[in-house]
């Protein structure tokens, strides 16, 4: 933190990439820090756990439900209903809420671009990735990003 500092109060070009650069790490290391938001659910069933975990460790990639239930020993009909009665949201609704929140933190502390963002957390469909942060947020992207910074 102190060389950010020292770099900041500095007007060369290269002191201004490397406080980018560090920045940047700061912002990755908290990034990658969040998976451990998980143990918050760990009063759930053991099963929903387990897939809580897995959908932190893998929120950057496409998750498929089917595949999800297998890996926690469950029926995808039974796995969605013990999902749902533990978290209170389907297990689509429960990652796209987790995609969005990441979006949103990504959105107001970074200058990536919206596509860098959404290819983050596994859309890669921007027009996609954009309707469903309307749809849960009320507001585009680039209106959030605007808003946030305001």
């Amino acid at each position: 933190m102190t060389q950010i500092i020292i770099n900041m109060q500095s007007c060369d070009t290269i002191s201004r990439f490397k406080t980018t650069s560090l920045l940047f790490s700061l912002l990755n290391d908290l990034i990658n820090a969040m998976p451990d938001q998980a143990d918050l659910h760990m009063g759930y069933n053991p099963h929903i756990n387990k897939a809580i975990k897995y959908i932190y460790e893998n929120l950057d990639s496409p998750i498929n439900i089917e595949q999800l239930a297998h890996k926690c020993d469950l029926s995808k009909s039974y796995f969605h209903k013990a999902f749902k009665e533990s978290t209170g949201l389907t297990p689509n609704n429960f990652i796209l809420n987790l995609k969005i929140n990441r979006c949103k933190q990504l959105l107001h502390l970074t200058g990536m671009s919206i596509g860098e963002i959404a290819e983050s957390v596994g859309f890669y469909d921007c027009v996609y990735f954009s309707y469903v942060f309307k749809r849960i947020t009320k507001m585009s992207p680039s209106q959030y990003r605007k808003k946030m910074r305001d």
